[in-house]
């Protein structure tokens, strides 16, 4: 809710910023919460005049839509940093997992990019994140060829219908030789309509 104080150094509810205002030349104080949609609060939005009024619909209107905006920017902010976190925690994890991790995403134009990719796949397959399908076309090349099609026809099943799966195949390394891999895909759609397996 909008609160609009018209003279804020004889409004108790600016008793605590009297010491801030005083030598400023503002009279008058308008401010709106910056709350998530879920309810949490996370600041205050203050607009000060130097004359002392109220706001009118349309500066009400304005104010809660910029309090809204700065909700969403601030949950962007916040949630891009829990992503780096995530992201470094997983490239940590991964980095002793004796295996083969990739994280591959397939945006609604159909461009297959490897956006992460384990120290230990980077090293059996020279794969780096960032590949595209030429990329990852080059490396199942490696594969029988009976190996390959049932994998590329359960990654494409899986794809289509989010379902997850996995498989069993064998690959060529380029220094351990022919390695047998199991290849778990939990696919998801992200809110941009990119799947991310």
């Amino acid at each position: 809710k909008l609160v609009a104080c018209a003279d804020m150094a004889s409004d108790p509810r600016c008793a605590a910023l009297h010491g801030a205002i005083a030598g400023a030349g503002v009279r008058g104080g308008w401010f709106a919460p910056i709350i998530t949609t879920t309810g949490r609060k996370l600041g205050v939005l203050a607009l000060f005049h130097r004359a002392s009024r109220r706001p009118d619909a349309g500066e009400r209107a304005a104010m809660r839509r910029i309090a809204g905006l700065a909700a969403g920017a601030i949950q962007r902010r916040r949630l891009y940093a829990e992503n780096q976190d995530v992201e470094r925690r997983l490239a940590s994890l991964m980095a002793n997992v004796p295996g083969m991790v990739f994280q591959w995403a397939i945006t609604p134009t159909g461009a297959i990019e490897v956006t992460f990719v384990s120290d230990c796949a980077q090293s059996m397959t020279g794969l780096r994140a960032g590949a595209n399908a030429r990329d990852l076309n080059r490396v199942l090349r490696r594969s029988p060829e009976i190996d390959r099609a049932r994998l590329l026809a359960s990654l494409t099943h899986t794809v289509g219908t989010l379902e997850p799966t996995t498989e069993d195949f064998q690959i060529e390394c380029d220094r351990q030789g022919m390695r047998c891999c199991r290849v778990t895909s939990r696919p998801r759609r992200r809110e941009d309509e990119t799947i991310v397996s």
